[in-house]
């Protein structure tokens, strides 16, 4: 019983890590980049840059996933009116 269940949980976590997204990527970066505490100014101004740039990948790669969508969309359109042809 304790295989299977080891069984089950390994497939579980294997097939997780198969849909994350960038999104969820960032999101764990971001939680990591807040709990950092900074020593010195210096670190304190690379932690600030380090958190500002995360926010322009998480806006950049919303952009990308809106379009994708988009692209799809147009995709199955298409595919759809070749096939009533």
């Amino acid at each position: 019983m304790s295989n299977f269940l080891n069984t089950i949980t390994k497939s579980f976590i294997l097939n997780e890590a198969k849909t994350s997204s960038p999104l969820s990527y960032l999101q764990s970066l971001t939680d990591l980049v807040e709990t950092i505490k900074p020593k010195s100014k210096r670190d304190a101004n690379r932690l600030s840059l380090a958190k500002e740039q995360v926010g322009h990948l998480r806006r950049h790669f919303r952009r990308m996933e809106e379009k994708i969508s988009h692209l799809e969309e147009k995709l199955n359109l298409l595919e759809e009116k070749k096939e009533s042809r």
